[in-house]
């Protein structure tokens, strides 16, 4: 099969979201491949991987590949931020790759506690469908979603949320079990996994990451919803809910889910999609 030939059949894969597929076809053809061939399907490779969250696997592969965007973008996952700021340092892409690279250089900004809004306007006007600038929100606009969210909820859920602390924050702290966008964390038991010993614990926390739900969203209704979204997510967590249950509620992939035999959820699922 010709290098071309390939090169759109791995693009119909990764159309189809086809990881493995992606992966093992590119795999397989870089025994027969050299130079920039070599170069391109290890650029496959690192995309399939970094899609399915292998990152450092993704990162090896985006240094065979001398894919200096790609190298940048899961050294940022792996929390690496000053070798994600090296990797950018005067790189120069084509396209979406330049607005990419310029949204980067704009999350190295924001979490280095400077002003990044230059980074994120030059993408959006590379690619303002895949990078629109960030939505930000008033304080008094995150105060409000917050007390409505917990005003909504029925008296025996909020007895139980009332007990953790919730705090929304501008971004998240490294964290080993999140990724640095995440939209938020709920740090410890779920009231279903709770034991007596836990009474002597410190209570459960809720964490809400707003720059990174500003960032998430297209418009100030979006970034709204989502605010709501998250904080009832990890409210469900905090009820006893992994992910599978969460998404099964709608708070997650928002995908359809279905009923809870536990008394009381239904109004998660209803505020979230309403």
């Amino acid at each position: 099969m010709e290098i071309e030939e390939l090169l759109d059949r791995l693009d119909a894969l990764a159309g189809e979201g086809d990881l493995d597929a992606v992966e093992q076809e590119a795999l397989g053809a870089l025994a027969r491949a050299a130079g920039d061939d070599a170069a391109q399907l290890w650029r496959y490779v690192a995309w399939a991987r970094f899609e399915g969250g292998r990152l450092d696997a993704s990162l090896e592969a985006a240094r065979k590949a001398d894919d200096r965007l790609a190298e940048a973008k899961a050294l940022f996952h792996l929390w690496e931020f000053d070798a994600a700021a090296r990797a950018l340092d005067g790189y120069a892409g084509e396209g979406d790759d330049e607005a990419e690279a310029e949204w980067y250089r704009g999350l190295l900004e924001e979490f280095a506690g400077r002003d990044p809004a230059r980074h994120f306007r030059r993408a959006a006007r590379r690619a303002p469908e895949l990078f629109p600038e960030p939505e930000r929100l008033t304080d008094a606009e995150v105060d409000r979603v917050v007390k409505a969210a917990l005003a909504a909820l029925p008296k025996d859920i909020r007895a139980i949320v009332d007990a953790a602390v919730i705090e929304v924050r501008p971004l998240p702290s490294r964290h080993p079990d999140i990724d640095p966008l995440s939209l938020g964390l709920h740090v410890g038991h779920g009231m279903l996994e709770r034991s007596v010993d836990d009474s002597m614990r410190m209570p459960s926390r809720i964490e809400i990451y707003r720059k990174n739900i500003e960032r998430y969203a297209a418009d100030r209704d979006t970034a709204i919803d989502e605010l709501r979204i998250t904080l009832l997510h990890e409210i469900a967590h905090e009820l006893g809910f992994d992910e599978g249950g969460v998404d099964a509620l709608g708070l997650g992939c928002r995908g359809e889910g279905g009923a809870h035999g536990f008394g009381g959820l239904g109004f998660l699922r209803a505020q979230a999609l309403e």
